[in-house]
Parts: C-alpha cells; structure tokens; sequence
C-alpha cells in the first residue's frame, strides 16, 4: 500500500500553541488597523472562539463576510 498523504496533530505533542490565544485577538485587530483597548485581552479570555468573533465585530465594528 503506498500512502499518498497523511494528517498528523503535533500541536501538543512537538509542538506548544496555547501561548498565542493570549493574544491572538491583539493581533488581528491591529492586522487591521485598530488598536485594542486594554482590557481587551481580560474580556475575551472566557469567550469561545464564535463569541469572541462577535465581540470583535461588535466592539471594534468589523464586518466579517
């Protein structure tokens, strides 16, 4: 059988990403332009993924399409 591809997850295992969601929504906005306020950071810390998505969009007025 040859194999022509293969999936593996190393996030975890070779690899540590959990240091970047700390900052990840800093980063983007300024991606974009704008500037977080500081509490930034503290408020999104609790959300899931899709509330901070509209949280962003809500506060900083993003349109996501």
């Amino acid at each position: 059988m040859k194999i022509k591809c293969a999936i593996f997850d190393f996030d975890g295992t070779l690899f540590d990403s959990m240091f970047i969601w700390d900052s990840v929504g800093e980063i983007y906005l300024r991606s974009l332009g704008k500037e977080p306020r500081p509490s930034t950071r503290e408020d999104v810390r609790t959300l899931s993924l899709y509330q901070s998505a509209c949280y962003f969009q809500k506060e900083y007025d993003l349109l996501f399409l």
